[in-house]
């Protein structure tokens, strides 16, 4: 007699949590205020969060795109899209 076999297990599906999927749409935010020349409209708190991430970097005064943040955001997109 043969024991039956188990079910297949599936594996968990690493999706972002409800906290990364805003701070990604908040990084699209930040990225269009940059693009704009607003970044007096940045939040300060959020500005440090993006440079802790690695998606923006300061350069010589200026807040730029990482390639990290720039994938990040053609994600993002892609998502919403």
């Amino acid at each position: 007699m043969s024991l039956p076999l188990p079910d297949p297990i599936t594996p968990p599906v690493n999706k972002p949590s409800v906290t990364d999927q805003s701070l990604y749409a908040e990084l699209l935010t930040a990225v269009d205020k940059l693009l704009r020349r607003r970044a007096d409209q940045l939040d300060e708190k959020k500005v440090d969060q993006f440079v802790r991430k690695g998606w923006l970097q300061w350069n010589g005064g200026a807040l730029k795109l990482t390639p990290v943040g720039a994938q990040v955001c053609d994600a993002a997109l892609l998502a919403y899209a």
